[in-house]
């Protein structure tokens, strides 16, 4: 039952050790995404004893002060009528699903590599593209296994029947055509046939284009955050049981949307 499955409200996970050079995401180390750092692990050793004393609401308030917040993003619904109403044909441009043949073209325009779009793939992730004249001027990912948010290092496996969209992108000559939004409504339509009953993405706070756009046409079901302390992550979960699963450290594969 979907109502069984759902991450704790609060949980701490063991934060996951990428070297850099597999990490497959620009900046390394340093972009604060599942990379090593040098962080004293006598932090994660006063995380547990604060943990073991005072419990993980104390372990959350003190790891908000000593890092000075955290990372969080807004989780919301697409609304099937709202997300099919935003689309329409775009002239001159063909909205399919990524194809092998679009790998260069796709690694020509967007921040991601062949690799990684092959990585993408291998796990069962899928691809929308809109393409015009061999270019691709816009795509949008979804993954039916798992949502992997960078932003606040975390992995969340996906209840039965969820989709998580991820990785939307339109180049910047391209905008104002209504790309986006033919991209989305397609993919949103490809994963409903498949067997999606709910389809949800991730938006950062500090993005208020991308909140804008996610409430056209979806709503708002509540924030994931977390506080990184050394070699652990506290993680809250402000969203409804039957969406995702206990939170996982950061795969590290791919960046949200």
């Amino acid at each position: 039952m979907q109502g069984a499955c759902s991450a704790p409200r609060l949980s701490i996970v063991k934060r996951a050790r990428i070297p850099v050079a597999s990490s497959g995401r620009p900046g390394g180390a340093d972009d604060g995404r599942g990379g090593q750092d040098p962080e004293s692990p006598s932090v994660a050793s006063r995380a547990i004893r604060t943990l073991r004393a005072e419990g993980l609401g104390a372990v959350a308030s003190k790891a908000a002060a000593a890092l000075g917040g955290g990372g969080a993003v807004v989780v919301f619904e697409m609304q099937p009528q709202r997300v099919l109403d935003r689309a329409g044909p775009v002239p001159g441009v063909l909205v399919r699903p990524l194809e092998q043949a679009d790998l260069p073209a796709y690694a020509g325009s967007q921040p991601s590599t062949e690799e990684m779009v092959e990585a993408r793939l291998r796990r069962g992730d899928r691809c929308i593209v809109a393409v015009e004249g061999g270019s691709v001027l816009g795509s949008r990912w979804a993954s039916t296994a798992s949502a992997d948010i960078g932003d606040i290092w975390l992995s969340f496996p996906l209840c039965p029947g969820v989709a998580y969209s991820y990785d939307a992108f339109t180049v910047a000559e391209a905008r104002g055509r209504g790309i986006a939004a033919a991209v989305t409504a397609a993919l949103f339509e490809e994963l409903v046939e498949d067997g999606a009953e709910r389809v949800i993405n991730a938006v950062l706070p500090g993005n208020p284009a991308g909140q804008g756009l996610a409430r056209e046409r979806s709503d708002a079901l509540g924030a994931l955050r977390s506080n990184r302390l050394g070699d652990w992550i506290v993680a809250r979960c402000e969203i409804p049981a039957g969406y995702v699963g206990p939170p996982q450290p950061f795969k590290g594969a791919v960046p949200s949307s």
